[in-house]
């Protein structure tokens, strides 16, 4: 989990949050540490109010990661969970169905 304090004359969206995450990794793969990576945002059909998604897959050291990332932006702190893991196996998925449920129960 990060969090991050905005200073008082800088202002980001959830969106802003989100895009810059995905460039981030997009900057890893053309220095060479990710390979084939693909991205994905959600629809925020399902998202709990304040709160974004999204996730990539990419290629490092002959493994395959999977990536999840949760932003939200409150008061002026940004707060990001990244979830990663080399296997999106059961228990990967339990841990990331319980980060969301969290997150929904959360007060706004």
């Amino acid at each position: 989990m990060f969090i991050r304090l905005f200073a008082f004359y800088f202002f980001e969206t959830v969106s802003d949050l989100i895009e810059e995450n995905l460039n981030l990794v997009k900057a890893m793969e053309a220095s060479g540490k990710y390979s084939n990576v693909t991205t994905y945002r959600s629809s925020g059909i399902d998202e709990r109010p304040g709160w974004e998604r999204a996730g990539f897959t990419t290629k490092s050291n002959d493994s395959i990661l999977v990536s999840l990332i949760f932003c939200s932006v409150r008061r002026g702190y940004a707060f990001k969970v990244r979830v990663t893991a080399r296997n999106l196996t059961e228990d990967v998925k339990g841990f990331v169905a319980a980060m969301q449920e969290l997150i929904d129960q959360a007060p706004a």
